[in-house]
C-alpha cells in the first residue's frame, strides 16, 4: 500500500485484511513487468517472459468469473499471477492475490492453464476455509480439483474435462500403487504424523478426494450441490476446518433440503469412503468419442508391435490432455523398445514435441527401454524446469 525510501533503501508496506493462514503469506521480489487481464486480474513476470504469459493467460479472467458465479464472490478484491523463474519447484502455489506458477505451464500453452484454475478455486477452498491440520488435506485438494475441473467443463467443454479427469485417475492409480506399503498415506484422512511426509502429501488427497466429491455431487444433483457449497464456504469462511465438521455440515445440509435425505445418506458409507486405503470404489469411468481414439491408437501401435498403425496421422489431431492419454496406454500395456521406437520415426515426438507435460509422460515411457534415445531431449528438460 506504499513504499519509501530511507537511505540506500526503500521500505514496503503491505495490507491484507483478511485473514490467512501463515503457510500462505508469499513475497515476492525481482525485475518484474506487470500487466492486466481485466480490471482485477494480473501478471506478473520477467520481460522476456510476459508476452508468452500474457497469451496463455489471457482467458484467466473467466476462470475467475465462472467459479465465482457458481459458489461466492471472491473475496480477496484481486487476483494476479506470477510467472516464476525456471528453478521453480511445482506447478503452482494459491498464495492469495498472487499465486506462484511455474514457466512450464506457460510454455505448454492454454491446454495446461487447468493449473490455473486450480489455484483460482484455492481462493475458496484452502484460502478462504482452510484444513485444520494436514490429515485433512483433502479438504483443500479434493474441493479444489473439483472446482478446477467445472471451470474446464465450462471453459472448454465435456470432452476436455472427461480427459483430466482420466489423467488424474490413472495418476492416483500410481500414487496408490507407489505407496503399498504404506496403506496409511492413501487413506483420504489420512494420519500424517504416522507416515513419512514423502508419502503423507500426494495425489490421492487431489484425486480420490476429487472422486468422493464428485461422489457426492452425483448423489444430490449438481444444482443442490453447489447451494451446498454456497452455504458450506459463508458458514465457514476465514476460518480452518476438519473432516468432521464437513460431514456433519453435509448431513445438515441433506437433511434440510430433500424429503429423502435418510435414502440419500444411506449411500454414504462415511468410514469407509474417508477411512479406507486403496482406490476409490467403485473407479469412476471416463470415456469419449476422443479418449477412446487416444486409447485406441496406443492399442493399435501395440498389437502392431514395430510397424505402423493405419492411420498414424490421428495422432496430430490431439489435445495435449489425448496425447497424454495415449502415452498413459502405451505405458499400462508396457510398450516395448520396438514399439516406442516406431511411434517415435512415426509422429517425431523426441524431436519437436516441447510442452513438458507431455514430455514428463513421454520420457517416463522411453527411460526403461530407449535411455540413450532421449537422453538429449531429458538433459535439456532438467536443465530448464524445475517441476517434473
Amino acid at each position: 500500500i506504499g513504499e519509501r525510501t530511507i537511505g540506500n533503501e526503500r521500505e514496503f508496506e503491505f495490507s491484507q485484511p483478511n485473514p490467512i493462514p501463515s503457510y500462505l503469506i508469499a513475497i515476492l521480489a525481482g525485475v518484474l513487468e506487470k500487466r492486466n487481464i481485466d480490471s482485477r486480474t494480473y501478471v506478473y513476470a520477467e520481460p522476456p517472459l510476459m508476452n508468452k504469459s500474457m497469451e496463455v493467460l489471457s482467458d484467466v479472467d473467466q476462470y475467475l468469473n465462472i467459479f465465482e458465479s457458481e459458489v461466492t464472490p471472491y473475496r480477496w478484491s484481486y487476483y494476479s499471477i506470477v510467472v516464476m523463474p525456471f528453478g521453480y519447484p511445482n506447478g503452482g502455489m494459491e498464495n492469495p492475490q498472487i499465486t506462484f506458477m511455474s514457466p512450464s505451464i506457460i510454455q505448454a500453452g492454454k491446454d495446461a492453464v487447468h493449473v490455473a484454475a486450480h489455484e483460482i478455486v484455492h481462493s475458496w477452498f484452502g484460502n478462504l476455509l482452510t484444513c485444520k491440520n494436514w490429515t485433512h488435506t483433502w479438504l483443500n485438494e479434493g474441493f479444489t480439483v473439483f472446482g478446477e475441473r467445472r471451470i474446464v467443463e465450462v471453459a472448454f467443454g465435456k470432452e476436455f474435462y472427461e480427459a483430466c479427469a482420466a489423467i488424474g485417475l490413472y495418476e492416483l492409480e500410481v500414487a496408490v500403487n507407489n505407496s503399498r506399503d504404506v496403506p496409511e498415506a492413501t487413506r483420504l484422512v489420512c494420519q500424517t504424523n504416522r507416515v513419512n511426509p514423502e508419502f503423507g502429501f500426494s495425489t490421492v488427497q487431489y484425486e480420490k478426494g476429487f472422486a468422493f466429491v464428485k461422489k457426492l455431487e452425483g448423489l444430490t444433483g449438481r444444482h443442490n450441490f453447489f447451494s451446498f457449497l454456497k452455504g458450506y464456504v459463508m458458514k465457514n469462511q476465514y476460518k480452518s476446518v476438519t473432516t468432521e465438521e464437513f460431514v456433519e455440515d453435509f448431513i445438515d445440509f441433506a437433511k434440510q433440503s430433500f424429503p429423502n435425505a435418510t435414502e440419500i445418506l444411506q449411500k454414504i458409507n462415511w468410514a469407509k469412503e474417508l477411512g479406507d486405503p486403496g482406490m476409490p470404489t467403485p473407479l469412476p469411468v471416463y470415456s469419449n468419442p476422443k479418449i477412446e481414439a487416444a486409447r485406441n491408437l496406443a492399442i493399435e501401435y501395440i498389437l502392431k508391435n514395430g510397424k505402423s498403425p493405419d492411420h498414424p496421422e490421428i495422432y496430430k489431431t490431439f489435445d495435449s490432455k489425448l496425447k497424454m492419454l495415449f502415452m498413459i496406454e502405451l505405458t499400462k500395456r508396457k510398450a516395448p523398445n520396438a514399439v516406442t521406437e516406431r511411434v517415435d520415426l512415426d509422429l517425431e515426438i523426441t524431436a519437436n514435441e516441447n510442452s513438458p507435460d507431455i514430455l514428463l509422460f513421454w520420457f517416463t515411457l522411453n527411460i526403461p527401454f530407449r535411455l540413450s534415445a532421449v537422453r538429449a531431449k531429458i538433459d535439456i528438460y532438467v536443465g530448464s524446469y524445475g517441476r517434473g
